[in-house]
């Protein structure tokens, strides 16, 4: 298991924001992405959403409105095994 796992997405979805606090960002995600979501990212409204935690030694991957799938690697690094 590595000691700074890349972050792996859970859900299908889209990404609607990155938040940095400095220490670490967060990848915020609408699960089940399609026309609804993007609208919704239009408008801001979050409603339900998953939010990743990333360490700040990582590079995230992925970009606001982007759609991502289940099992998409989020950031760079190797993967833990038990997470995929």
């Amino acid at each position: 298991m590595p000691k700074n796992p890349a972050v792996v997405g859970t859900v299908d979805g889209l990404v609607i924001e990155i938040k940095d606090s400095g220490t670490e960002k967060i990848i915020v995600v609408l699960p089940n992405a399609g026309e609804k979501a993007k609208n919704k990212l239009k408008k801001k409204d979050t409603g339900e959403h998953v939010e990743y935690p990333v360490n700040f030694r990582r590079m995230i991957l992925v970009k606001v409105g982007q759609e991502i799938k289940r099992g998409d690697f989020l950031t760079d690094g190797s993967a833990d095994i038990n997470v995929v």
